[in-house]
């Protein structure tokens, strides 16, 4: 495999008291300036606010802070410091060689499918990425897909049952229970600036109703409620307020009972539409189909 090379320049300076990275980037297919908040190469204005810097990489280094029990004192220590750093001449050197020697690619993992706060009873991974397969007769074990694979490492690893015992779960919102039932929207409240696989299972829903961008689920910071994930939701206020003939302005970006009411109601009836044309679609290629049961949650 041809490895790329780049020739990256960084510099960290201050403007108007924030923080801002220059990075430019040349590439065996041409060159062009990488910004953390741009969707691809090639685009404008590559400085970067300390703000924009924050909620991109601060806020994720927090995340994963969190999920890992680090106390809320070690945690501003640990961002006080790392603000300071990122002033310093030495992060830009740090940056370049970055760029130099890994290369920079988007995260593109499919985010409902990492388990945060989960580990791998087998190999110690966390979090599980990927199918978490859990023993639903053991208090707390899970197994990663790969060591579930290999069985023999769940059971030196003091599993002793078998591998039916085991539930296979997709998306870290399903059920970690067999015969639970699966939950079609998060529950509120959720607000601007929380955090976890609720925010992922949220924007996710809204993308399936088109209402929130697909690509951006493959965001590595898709796990934060953010500007555009408010946008989406005074969207579906303004939405129910038009449909309910209500006057009022759709103000609050805030996701709340009412909102999940409201996309629950909008989830079920596209499901029940999609179940009912692909029915209709295999009756007639077939001669004959059967209906396809939508499971249905109250709201």
């Amino acid at each position: 495999q041809a490895q790329a090379q780049a020739q990256a320049q960084a510099q960290s300076q201050t403007q108007d008291g924030n923080t801002n990275i220059n990075i430019n980037v040349n590439t065996p297919g041409g060159s062009g300036s990488w910004n953390l908040f741009g969707e691809d190469w090639d685009v404008q204005g590559p400085l970067i606010p300390e703000a924009k810097f924050n909620e991109l990489f601060m806020d994720a280094l927090v995340a994963k802070l969190i999920q890992n029990g680090v106390s809320d004192v070690s945690i501003e220590h640990i961002s006080q410091s790392l603000r300071a750093l990122i002033k310093e001449p030495v992060f830009g050197t740090v940056v370049k060689w970055l760029a130099k020697t890994l290369w920079f690619q988007g995260d593109d993992r499919d985010h409902s499918q990492i388990h945060f706060g989960v580990v791998c009873d087998a190999c110690n991974q966390s979090p599980i990425v990927g199918v978490r397969y859990r023993c639903q007769n053991c208090p707390d074990f899970d197994a990663c897909a790969n060591c579930f694979a290999d069985f023999n490492k769940v059971r030196n690893a003091g599993c002793t049952h078998s591998e039916s015992d085991f539930l296979a779960i997709q998306r870290s919102w399903d059920p970690k229970v067999r015969g639970q039932e699966p939950k079609m929207v998060p529950d509120a409240p959720l607000n601007p600036g929380d955090r976890g696989p609720a925010v992922i299972h949220l924007k996710t829903v809204l993308a399936e109703l088109g209402l929130f961008p697909a690509a951006n689920l493959r965001n590595w910071h898709v796990m934060n409620y953010g500007p555009l994930l408010e946008e989406s939701i005074r969207n579906v206020r303004a939405t129910y307020l038009a449909n309910e003939q209500i006057e009022g302005e759709a103000t609050e970006g805030g996701y709340d009972a009412m909102v999940r009411a409201m996309i629950l109601s909008l989830l079920e009836d596209k499901r029940a539409k999609d179940a009912a044309s692909s029915a209709t679609s295999g009756a007639a290629s077939s001669g004959a189909g059967p209906s396809t049961a939508v499971p249905m949650e109250s709201a």
